[in-house]
């Protein structure tokens, strides 16, 4: 027998209280987006509330916190819901069960949901995979990225924003990576960079490979006595004057090759490796009458024989007579083999992305 249709309500917007397992970390996320859809099409589907527990008259909210929000900010004074019946565990499961089918939450946000039913409801990665009809692998995952940051940590808002950022394949390469501080500037570099997981898996892998350790409070230096910071700037100032002197030679010289990538700030903007990579840079040298670069303010942060640096980069050309120029951001990721350093990644950002840039994570890590 077909169970009747659930009997949709008008409630006050202000009697009704936010869900006390809200699973969103971000509660506003595209909020402005959803007020606009209000205004045009109504309110599509309800909310879903139960009967406060411990105040008669009042409502708490099991999902659709953003539709009650959108709905206040309009100035509506009742929104359409349906009444339940849940305790705490139903209304919990209720909520992430929403969520999850609208895929409306970060990997981060499902990690804290599914640790929260494991610790406070007590529920095995067995008795969640079977709730959620996810695998065990996928629940053990997605907890475990909770654990990426220790506490002191946490209390930094850019530190919370990062893994708003992150997916869950991310965590899984950056938890190889046991010092707190490494695992910072690498999971920074990440987000702002916008690596896709096999890029972050490669440059974890050649710096978990030589176990590093964090030289984040001392400044290491080579043999000569020169900061390691001077040396890799004088690799990247040194790859574009020669450029610019056209001995493009250089361009094979300063990298290595063979575990080689780079992200073009021109299109399309896939990943090239080792020989393609150099090949199309080559070409991009070259297609032009005249081509020059100079680059500014290059900031630098090393970790042993690992290093990444940031620059702005103005590029400069001629073309069918006319002198064109563009500035980009570089990013580079160096590691130092038998005393020199060779550039194994780079990334150009497109120039609309750095005409305004602000000043991010990763730009005070490396800046300071």
């Amino acid at each position: 027998m077909e169970q009747p249709a659930a009997e949709i309500v008008l409630i006050d917007v202000d009697k009704i209280d936010p869900n006390p397992f809200l699973l969103r970390l971000d509660h506003h996320r595209n909020v402005e987006q959803l007020m606009n859809s209000l205004k045009l099409l109504g309110q599509l589907s309800p909310v879903r509330v139960r009967h406060h527990p411990r105040t008669d008259g009042r409502y708490q909210l099991i999902f659709g916190h953003r539709r009650l929000e959108a709905a206040k900010r309009l100035g509506w004074t009742t929104i359409k819901a349906v009444v339940v019946s849940a305790n705490d565990e139903e209304m919990f499961l209720t909520a992430l069960a929403e969520n999850l089918e609208a895929d409306s939450l970060t990997d981060f946000e499902k990690g804290l949901a599914l640790k929260r039913l494991n610790q406070q409801f007590g529920k095995s990665y067995e008795e969640i995979a079977r709730l959620i009809g996810r695998s065990k692998a996928y629940v053990a995952q997605h907890i475990a990225m909770t654990d990426l940051f220790n506490e002191e940590q946490l209390k930094n808002p850019d530190v919370r924003e990062l893994l708003q950022h992150l997916t869950e394949g991310h965590a899984r390469v950056l938890l190889r990576i046991k010092d707190p501080k490494d695992r910072l500037a690498a999971a920074s570099l990440i987000v702002k960079e916008k690596l896709c997981v096999k890029e972050t898996k490669k440059i974890i892998d050649l710096f978990w490979s030589r176990k590093l350790q964090s030289s984040s409070e001392t400044m290491t230096s080579n043999r000569s006595g020169e900061p390691e910071q001077e040396e890799v700037k004088r690799t990247i100032n040194q790859l574009f004057e020669r450029v610019n002197a056209g001995y493009l030679g250089i361009l094979r010289e300063a990298r290595d090759i063979n575990n080689f990538t780079i992200v073009f700030d021109f299109f399309p903007h896939h990943i090239d490796q080792g020989e393609s990579a150099l090949r199309r840079n080559l070409d991009h040298v070259t297609q032009y009458e005249k081509f020059w670069l100079a680059a500014k303010d290059i900031r630098v942060k090393v970790f042993g024989s690992f290093a990444y640096a940031i620059c702005s980069v103005e590029k400069n050309f001629i073309a069918g007579g006319k002198k064109l120029s563009t500035i980009s951001l570089a990013t580079f990721i160096l590691l130092k083999k038998e005393g020199k350093w060779l550039i194994t990644h780079e990334h150009w950002s497109p120039t609309l992305a750095t005409a305004n840039l602000p000043t991010s994570s990763l730009t005070q890590l490396v800046s300071r």
